[in-house]
């Protein structure tokens, strides 16, 4: 991501070569922003349109800060994100990310967001920025163990995967494939020079987005803190409903409940 889509429109963009403190504070705040995705959460509002809490409970293992390149003068800041997400899924979780870096959006919505109670369209930012790195395979039934990215036999032994399986381990192809994910990068920041497809999306889809998003989630917020108190005038039931309280109240009174099963009976409670 160009690193100047990271900050507040207009605010200067940091740069370890000008000032390593200030380079430092915004790395520290970025690295916040990413570590809230982190852990098990309910990621309906990442999923779709049709997705529900029930269904969307999923786990992100890392999500963090890969490091940072400087492509034609410009410096790009890389993020890496691993868990049981789809490209699309993972495209909603950096529009939540560069909202909230550039100052449109609270932190706190990414938290609201992850909820099982927040409800809040997220759509998907441009899929330029992307790469996928790695595609893992659980075991199941102990017959599937296979990681798929480019790697030395030497690292598939540490990652305890079974050398070979999961890509093609033709002779030279891994030192082809050495450097593979930075020239994969260098390729991604040469395209954003040149067309600036990410920077036009934070500067225009993402801040009109932003506006709606935060009116809607002011507002549920508001739901979720308001109190109900009844009226001071209340003084009874509403007509409607005065001839069910009073025989409920009169079978209270009289004992004239009826009875319940053996098994309920010990989980049912007296309450003065």
């Amino acid at each position: 991501l160009p690193a100047r889509i990271l900050v507040p429109p207009g605010a200067v963009v940091p740069d370890p070569n000008a000032s390593e403190e200030v380079f430092r504070q915004f790395l520290q705040r970025w690295k916040g922003v990413l570590k809230r995705f982190e852990g098990w959460h309910y990621f309906h509002n990442f999923f779709g349109d049709s997705a529900q809490p029930h269904d969307s409970h999923s786990s992100v293992k890392r999500c963090s800060h890969y490091g940072q390149m400087r492509f034609r003068g410009e410096l790009f800041i890389c993020m890496s994100l691993l868990g049981k997400l789809r490209g699309e899924q993972v495209c909603r979780v950096i529009t939540a990310v560069v909202a909230v870096m550039r100052g449109f959006l609270p932190a706190e919505l990414i938290d609201f967001a992850l909820s099982d109670a927040g409800v809040l369209r997220i759509p998907p930012a441009p899929m330029d920025a992307c790469l996928l790195a790695e595609l893992h395979f659980s075991k199941y039934e102990m017959t599937t163990r296979m990681l798929l990215r480019p790697r030395d036999r030497a690292e598939e032994l540490r990652l305890d995967h079974d050398v070979g399986k999961g890509f093609d381990c033709q002779e030279g192809l891994f030192h082809s494939c050495e450097f593979w994910r930075l020239r994969v990068l260098s390729q991604i920041a040469a395209s954003e020079c040149d067309a600036g497809t990410v920077s036009r999306w934070a500067d225009q889809d993402l801040r009109v987005w932003s506006a709606s998003a935060h009116e809607s989630f002011c507002r549920l917020q508001a739901l979720d803190n308001r109190s109900l108190t009844l009226p001071r005038s209340f003084s009874g039931p509403p007509s409607q409903y005065a001839k069910a309280l009073s025989l409920l109240r009169a079978a209270d009174q009289e004992g004239a409940w009826p009875s319940t099963s053996k098994g309920r009976k010990p989980l049912i409670r007296d309450d003065e």
